[in-house]
């Protein structure tokens, strides 16, 4: 069945440009990470009630719970329409991010020459 284009561009079809930015820098490197961590603590209960949640999945036959997240999982189609139309190498929800973050942010100018990416999973250099 898939999704509609106009609901999965709600979905997907996020980003952001910053403005102002003009003589901005970054603080000096020195004072990088010089805080302790900040933490909230609703946010920790929720991290630790979603943990003892997810706990209980492990004795769940997996057969049944792939179908599960299959059919409750919006994009569920993307990547097999993907690898019907495109018969990528290796195809991993990473590749997909990738190429779909590259049509987007990589401009068609004679001046641009690079991206750099850190530490990008090997779907992201397969892509």
């Amino acid at each position: 069945s898939g999704i509609n284009a106009e609901y999965g561009g709600m979905l997907f079809d996020k980003s952001y440009v910053f403005t102002g930015t003009e003589g901005y820098s970054l603080p000096d490197h020195n004072t990088w990470f010089t805080q302790p961590p900040y933490k909230v603590s609703t946010l920790q209960t929720f991290k630790d009630d979603l943990n003892k949640t997810k706990d209980k999945l492990n004795d769940k036959d997996k057969d049944v719970w792939h179908r599960h997240t299959r059919f409750t999982n919006p994009a569920g189609n993307i990547m097999r329409n993907v690898r019907q139309q495109l018969q990528a190498e290796l195809l991993t929800q990473a590749w997909a991010k990738f190429y779909e973050m590259a049509g987007k942010i990589v401009p068609n100018s004679p001046e641009f020459t690079s991206v750099h990416i850190c530490e990008a999973p090997g779907g992201f250099i397969c892509s």
